[in-house]
């Protein structure tokens, strides 16, 4: 979605939605020359669809494949309470981190390649 307005061509701006505007819409832009509206709808479970249909892990709250492996709970960082990792915690599945949003969750799959530290080696 471009911030130009489609039928004037003017900027659009971001307003201020109500509480059953955030539950239904990601994001409202307005044009303030000819009050056209559009609207980003917001999908049904699309965090927890995003999180189950992926190759990877990722992260349950945020959605970033920047996790990392976690040997066991770090009491510092907040654990996730998402249905879907308790369920994997009582199959004993292992900790991930996620390092934007710091929350600590369960899976089984394997970091994205791509994503995982580079381990140096020094020639001799």
């Amino acid at each position: 979605m471009s911030n130009a307005c489609p039928r004037c061509g003017a900027m659009l701006a971001r307003v201020h939605r109500s509480l059953v505007g955030r539950a239904m819409f990601r994001k409202v832009l307005a044009c303030s020359a000819c009050g056209y509206r559009a609207r980003t709808w917001r999908l049904p479970f699309e965090k927890t669809a995003t999180f189950v249909f992926t190759r990877y892990s990722r992260c349950i709250q945020c959605g970033s494949y920047r996790v990392r492996r976690l040997p066991g709970r770090d009491r510092i960082d907040s654990r996730s309470n998402h249905p879907l990792s308790v369920l994997l915690s009582l199959t004993l599945a292992p900790f991930y981190h996620c390092n934007p949003c710091r929350l600590q969750y369960h899976d089984w799959r394997p970091v994205q390649p791509s994503e995982q530290p580079e381990t140096r080696q020094d020639s001799m």
